[in-house]
């Protein structure tokens, strides 16, 4: 609950008419998408252990479709996706996340 007011608070705001759009820039969010291809080659190779997390209930275009080709880059990367979950899994089921988190750290 908290994660979830803490992106409501902070990751809108409000517009001269009265609704809300996103805080971060137009640009931002598109370079999300946009820089994908580098960010994979500046990983490519790296040996630290890594799990990628993605959603499975996602609509393409979606940053989960980077989720395979990152771990892919690691060395040591895998990849997990769970189902039934989007892209804002942990805000959508914070505990099985964190005991995920939990779990891969132990």
């Amino acid at each position: 609950a908290d994660a979830l007011a803490a992106y409501v608070e902070h990751g809108f705001v409000e517009t001269a008419e009265g609704t809300v759009t996103l805080a971060c820039a137009p640009e931002s969010e598109a370079a999300t998408f946009e820089n994908a291809g580098t960010v994979i080659d500046d990983i490519r190779g790296l040996g630290l252990r890594a799990l990628i997390a993605c959603g499975q209930a996602v609509e393409d275009p979606s940053p989960a479709a980077f989720a395979g080709p990152i771990a892919d880059a690691l060395l040591n990367g895998s990849m997990r996706a769970y189902k039934g979950l989007g892209h804002f899994g942990p805000l959508q089921d914070p505990d099985r996340i964190a005991a995920d988190v939990i779990k891969f750290l132990a």
